[in-house]
């Protein structure tokens, strides 16, 4: 086998494994992951790649990228896919990971339990240094709503014998203060992004 095709073949495996552990990206969020170069250069690898039916492709404010049948039996794994309404949810979600440089053990919707019983599903987990980070993106929710999550937070950590902290990230400018005064009150550590 030549020498191209082999990296051709090294790199779609790479960016179909990215998909596979992102679920939705943007090209700039693969590049970043894949390092493809120039973005024009990302956005002509995927073209290819989605002419080949190895990933698909939704129009949002840009082109968000998921795992095809055809790329997920080439990696043997297969892509759960979210509702279109979670799409925007999920491109934050993955827009916050590479903020924080790619916590190795990132955990999508993970259930918190406290005596069995889940209390809250975190958008994502991850721990640094000992100290656990729950993650919550505020895409569409209202502050009653946000309100609610960071009281229970605050019974999670109370129960914890770890350091937390809660990571919220926001789009919304004015809700930062707010998620930052709410989380104060209830004697949360938290970080806004």
């Amino acid at each position: 086998m030549p020498k191209r095709l082999k990296q051709k073949i090294a790199r779609q495996e790479r960016i179909l494994s990215i998909l596979a552990d992102l679920t939705y990206a943007t090209s700039e969020q693969i590049n970043s992951l894949a390092n493809l170069g120039s973005n024009r250069n990302a956005r002509r690898i995927l073209y290819e790649m989605e002419c080949d039916k190895l990933i698909d492709s939704v129009r949002r404010e840009s082109k968000v990228y998921f795992l095809a049948n055809k790329g997920g039996d080439l990696i043997g794994k297969e892509n759960p896919r979210l509702k279109r309404s979670q799409i925007d949810h999920a491109v934050l979600r993955n827009e916050l990971r590479a903020i924080l440089n790619f916590p190795k053990d990132w955990r999508n919707e993970v259930p918190i339990k406290i005596n069995g019983k889940v209390i809250v599903v975190a958008d994502a987990v991850f721990t640094l240094n000992n100290r656990i980070y729950f993650v919550e993106i505020d895409n569409r929710a209202n502050m009653q709503t946000n309100n609610t999550k960071i009281k229970k937070y605050a019974d999670i950590i109370r129960n914890l014998n770890n350091p937390s902290t809660l990571v919220w990230y926001t789009l919304i400018e004015s809700r930062k203060k707010k998620l930052r005064d709410t989380c104060e009150k209830y004697g949360i550590d938290c970080e806004l992004y």
